[in-house]
């Protein structure tokens, strides 16, 4: 689920501060949280360079977001350093450490050298460095520490001070420290050579163990506490023994039969502080022990994913920091894994009801949960297949849960399958050559749920299939071939698919009748999506209806006609990559969340950003609203957060100036403050009317005079009804939808085209009052939308309080 910054990011909390709300197991919610799912309990999420201190208490994990010191056994995040850049792919020991004292933590990212009280986190001093520093190692017995940088140059410093105790240069490269701190390995063209220490000269070398010197100092090579002795993995995938000072051949070993049988070499070795066993892990193969004292092989640990193993020092239990985002402990006396705290392993996601009175969630391990919007779980199952996507029926009465091969739907009070569609039955007379695959992700539905629309893909096609399937009797009623890395979402109508490819045009396509419109071409080639961050190139039509999104570079949304495709404005999100966003039901608002777990929500309108909270410690993946109030957010930090919208600041000036205001800010500030207000409807009823209806007669006459002999008259009447707008539009559309006569038809199009998508000013402010209502829900606040909803029938504000009354289920 999402992991989240519940640690104090080395500021200093106010003395009068009130203790913030916690979470089930007792971890506080981060600023602006109301709930949180799963638990940040040993989800160490994205995990880089790691480094365990010498009393086994704290391990330090860098992540996306940060250094984190981690509890060893309570799992509980701690104080966190917020720098960050190293590779984020695979958990290595290089660039972090402890002195053998546990007092300062070192941390070295590219030519600067940090030291830090290892107690508070607070920075003692730099050091820069000439190169950049590749491995930090601490000296026992001292507080010293040496830096190498993989080309030929070693720092011995004083962690006391930051002094630079000697400077050593090699004749090779320099890999890093041996453990008693005496000698430094290094690389001489692909040999590992043992290098002294006070003169830089090569005394030894190794047979290659690997090719690759560095991957073998991190993975798979190991040296005991006193130099006596070096264990590597050779090409042959056998364990050899070198005396480390001489670089003598010892023995050689063949490794346990359960990785001999893959014909495969372990991901990584490890030994025990006290020298005594040597691990050997390979993901999802059992972990193999060895008594380095006998030779013989003892009874293995359980299997592990990918990641690094890391000896505890009480010599009880061994950690696994897995690439999956979990930390895990595994008791060396009962060879089983200390289980933590029930949450969430992999990427989480998230998908709110429609309602949002309850929230779906999916992780890697298969499992789906149920929650209600206080984060209390419901029910949870785990699916035959791995899921591929959730989503929701329109009226939030089942979890529509997509599979490989079938998509299931469950009943939201109970988990139970309700319905099942499977794959071979939705393509049906179309496979070739049984080339079909699997379903490829979550189900959209019409608003009137009589379709849903469902992607499947086939091997070795980048194309996407699209079958629309009759929502009651489960029938295919057509199938749609997008192009290659094509994607789509449906319009707000309900009845068109917009399929853009990424950078290059766009193709609307009316799921009924299978016709097409376009494609239409940009004005200029862009990379959307792809240079966002975004792996799917995601777009999405806001629901009402005035602009079709997506992506230009990293941080910018694009804003476009939701007709053309054609591009409008954009809107710039200030973060590197946005991994997840939605819009807000009413369309007002975007939300999005980033990389670096920055979670947002931005005015449509101008662009301006509204709201946002720092809550994740990892990268958001996944994001949706749960009705007006709330926000849901899925992250890499194995967590997800429930979120109130309810902006944090008070109103500067009266509710009404701010509402009708130019500040976005402000006027969000605003909708919240008159949501509050008892006397809320009256004042909008005092400043907002319905929109009164034109008159049938004369509206037909001049629909009637579209048609006209005379051509003034035609000119008349289309700019009568060019300034009816949006009012007359259904009618424009019921006569586009019948009339022959071409000169009808071109001046129907062109008001039609011409109609503004995006509110005007004054439409804005009537969104905002809607906003404010819907939001309050009280029987006035529902009474004063039934009266703007009965105003003129294509007018904004019309459309804008229907559409609240149907999701506050009127």
């Amino acid at each position: 689920m999402s992991r989240l910054t519940l640690i104090p990011l080395l500021v200093l909390a106010s003395p009068l501060a009130a203790e913030p709300p916690t979470d089930q197991h007792g971890d506080p919610l981060p600023k602006g949280a109301v709930a949180r799912l799963g638990t940040v309990r040993y989800r160490v999420g994205t995990v880089g360079p790691v480094a365990l201190s010498p009393d086994g208490k704290t391990l330090a994990v860098e992540g996306s977001h940060g250094i984190t010191f981690w509890d060893v056994d309570t799992g509980r995040p701690g104080l966190r350093i917020g720098i960050t850049g190293h590779d984020i792919n695979y958990p290595n020991c290089g660039p972090l450490a402890f002195t053998a004292d546990g007092q300062i933590f070192v941390s070295v990212y590219r030519q600067e050298l940090k030291a830090y009280d290892a107690k508070t986190c607070r920075l003692r001093f730099s050091v820069g460095l000439v190169r950049g520093g590749q491995r930090v190692s601490p000296i026992p017995g001292t507080t010293r520490f040496a830096v190498v940088d993989n080309e030929k140059t070693g720092l011995i410093i004083d962690a006391k001070d930051g002094r630079i105790i000697s400077k050593i240069t090699s004749e090779v490269p320099l890999l890093g420290l041996s453990p008693s701190g005496r000698w430094f390995l290094g690389s001489d063209d692909g040999v590992l050579v043992l290098v002294d220490l006070a003169d830089g000269k090569i005394r030894s070398s190794y047979p290659n163990i690997s090719g690759q010197p560095q991957l073998a100092f991190e993975r798979k090579m190991v040296i005991m506490a006193d130099d006596r002795r070096l264990y590597a993995i050779d090409r042959k995938y056998q364990l050899q023994t070198f005396d480390a000072h001489s670089g003598a051949s010892l023995a050689v070993l063949n490794l346990p039969d359960v990785i001999t049988a893959k014909g495969v070499s372990p991901d990584g070795l490890a030994i025990s502080p006290d020298d005594t066993v040597i691990y050997l892990w390979r993901y999802n193969l059992a972990t193999s022990r060895l008594d380095v004292k006998t030779g013989r092989w003892l009874e293995p640990l359980p299997s592990m994913p990918f990641g690094r193993l890391v000896p505890h020092p009480d010599g009880k239990r061994v950690l696994f920091v897995g690439i999956d985002g979990l930390l895990r402990r595994y008791d060396l006396a009962t060879r089983r894994e200390i289980a933590p705290p029930d949450g969430f392993v992999n990427d989480v996601t998230t998908a709110p009801s429609p309602d949002g009175k309850y929230v779906a969630t999916a992780s890697n391990e298969g499992r789906i949960d149920l929650f209600d919007s206080t984060g209390r779980l419901l029910w949870s199952v785990v699916p035959e297949h791995a899921q591929k996507g959730l989503s929701w029926t329109p009226e939030s009465r089942s979890v529509v849960c997509v599979g490989s091969w079938e998509i299931d739907f469950r009943d939201a009070t109970t988990g139970k399958v309700q319905r099942r569609l499977k794959l071979a039955d939705v393509t049906r007379g179309y496979e070739k050559h049984a080339l079909i695959t699997a379903f490829g992700g979550p189900v959209q539905f019409t608003p009137a749920s009589d379709l849903m629309v469902v992607p499947f893909g086939h091997c070795y096609d980048l194309r996407t299939r699209i079958a629309v399937i009759d929502n009651k009797t489960g029938q295919r009623t057509r199938m749609i071939q997008l192009g290659e890395e094509e994607r789509m979402t449906l319009a707000s109508d309900g009845r068109t698919l917009v399929a853009r490819r990424s950078g290059k045009d766009t193709t609307f396509i009316d799921l009924v009748t299978g016709t097409s419109r376009g494609p239409f071409q940009d004005e200029k080639l862009i990379d959307d999506g792809w240079a966002a961050g975004l792996a799917s190139a995601e777009i999405a039509c806001s629901p009402d209806g005035a602009w079709l999104l997506t992506w230009d570079g990293p941080g910018k949304a694009v804003l476009r006609d939701p007709d053309t495709g054609r591009q409008g404005r954009t809107i710039d999100v200030h973060q590197k990559m946005v991994q997840a966003f939605s819009f807000s039901p009413d369309g007002l608002y975007l939300a999005t969340g980033g990389d670096n777990g920055l979670v947002a929500l931005w005015d449509v309108a101008t662009g301006d950003q509204v709201w946002a909270e720092d809550g994740h410690s990892d990268r958001v993946t996944s994001l949706g609203f749960a009705g007006p109030r709330r926000l849901v957010t899925g992250s890499r930090d194995l967590t997800a957060l429930v979120w109130d919208l309810r902006p944090d600041r008070k109103l500067p000036q009266t509710a009404w100036q701010a509402l009708a205001g130019e500040q976005s800010r402000a006027a969000y500030q605003a909708i919240w403050a008159i949501a509050d207000d008892p006397d809320g409807p009256a004042l909008l009823r005092s400043k907002i009317a319905p929109v009164k209806h034109a008159s049938a007669a004369q509206m037909q006459k001049w629909i009637a005079d579209l048609g006209a002999p005379r051509y003034a008259t035609r000119e008349s009447a289309t700019t009568a009804l060019r300034d009816l707008g949006r009012r007359v539009e259904p009618e424009l559309r019921t006569l586009r939808a019948k009339t022959t006569d071409d000169e009808v038809r071109n001046r129907l199009d062109s008001l039609l085209v011409n109609l503004p998508r995006e509110r005007t000013a004054a439409e804005r402010v009537n969104a905002r009052a809607v906003a404010a209502m819907e939001l309050a829900g009280t029987a006035e606040a529902k009474k004063l939308l039934a009266e703007w909803a009965s105003g003129a029938a294509g007018a904004r504000l019309t459309i804008d309080a229907k559409a609240a009354l149907k999701r506050m289920g009127r």
